[in-house]
């Protein structure tokens, strides 16, 4: 288990908030890792990971919410890593049966569906329980 940084950890929801309110593309790991400045560092695909699942596990388990890591993707594929699928398996939002494309797009539907029909956050509502501070 990674230490997470609680800085890099905002900046994470930050630019997965910003994707999800105004229903962008979903970003590549790559990308993400330079916007938050983890790029450089060993093994970085396994720390964006660390924060992606506890941002997810934020919004499934506390504010009963899609995941919002369906938001970044492998380039490669267009669709989540093997882990989200994992994880989404882990926290009870797929059961593992169909296909991981039709569970991608419909996490993304119900992401954006919730996102965008109102404003919602944890970054400022500082009264929410498990906020980010």
């Amino acid at each position: 288990m990674v230490e997470l940084d609680n800085k890099i950890l905002k900046e994470i929801r930050k630019q997965l908030e910003y994707i999800a309110k105004n229903k962008k593309d979903p970003i590549p790991y790559e990308i993400l890792a330079e916007r938050v400045g983890l790029k450089d560092i060993p093994n970085w695909f396994h720390i964006i990971g660390e924060y992606l699942g506890d941002i997810s596990e934020e919004e499934v388990k506390v504010y009963k919410r899609p995941m919002l890591s369906v938001l970044v993707v492998n380039a490669a594929e267009g669709i989540p890593s093997d882990g989200f699928f994992n994880f989404a398996w882990e926290l009870g939002r797929w059961d593992g049966k169909g296909s991981k494309n039709r569970f991608f797009e419909k996490e993304l539907k119900e992401v954006r569906k919730t996102w965008h029909k109102k404003s919602v956050s944890i970054i400022n509502n500082k009264h929410a329980k498990g906020a980010i501070k």
